[in-house]
């Protein structure tokens, strides 16, 4: 993930995400590492899909931080589907820290 920080001082991570037409469908994996599905949003508007959360911190009140390398922060991605790309019949799952989503695509 790319880590930013936003105005506001609030960091934000872009998640590592790729995009793949497959036979008879486009299929997209995003790496969301440390993320339950229930704290994954996916919508879509028009021909966007639109993938987002917020990751927090594990604290327990009683730690010092000597190093933070892991990524942490509201993320959002998003990806301009093709106009075959079938939405209603999507289907998606998150499986070790991966997610797999997969759109049919229409006959043209």
């Amino acid at each position: 993930m790319t880590q930013h920080t936003s105005r506001n001082n609030y960091r934000t991570c872009e998640p590592a995400m790729d995009v793949l037409f497959a036979v008879g469908e486009v299929v997209i994996y995003v790496d969301l590492p440390g993320i339950a599905k229930e704290e994954v949003d996916i919508s879509v508007e028009g021909r966007r899909l639109l993938i987002s959360g917020d990751k927090q911190r594990p604290r327990d009140g009683r730690e010092r931080c000597l190093l933070l390398e892991r990524e942490y922060g509201r993320f959002s991605r998003e990806v301009e589907l093709p106009e075959a790309a079938q939405v209603e019949r999507a289907e998606a799952g998150l499986r070790d820290g991966v997610l797999r989503i997969a759109i049919p695509l229409g006959g043209s």
